[in-house]
């Protein structure tokens, strides 16, 4: 699977991409995100909001930072999966690969 990561903090994009090549899977710059199967978009102010926008509708997954009711109904209206940044790495990437 070819993931791209789009915004985020370095913990979480450090553990994601870590796990990710441990089981094959291969990132994908930023710039390159046209070439990924998903991406994992963390969604936290308007211009992240728009950067999931732009990268809908192909396969993605709103990576949120807060249990806030509204970013959840907002990923899903727009068409993406959804993984808190709370989450383990593994079900991070499990929902990447079930937006696919």
């Amino acid at each position: 699977m070819r993931v791209a990561l789009v915004g985020g903090p370095s913990m979480y994009l450090e553990a994601v991409t870590a796990r990710l090549r441990a089981e094959g899977s291969e990132v994908i710059e930023t710039t390159d995100r046209d070439l990924a199967d998903v991406a994992l978009v963390w969604c936290d102010t308007a211009q992240d909001w728009d950067s999931l926008n732009d990268v809908l509708p192909r396969p993605a997954v709103a990576v949120l930072p807060s249990f806030d009711l509204d970013g959840f109904i907002r990923a899903l209206r727009a068409g993406a999966g959804i993984a808190h940044i709370a989450t383990s790495s593994e079900l991070v990437i499990a929902a990447a690969a079930a937006a696919v």
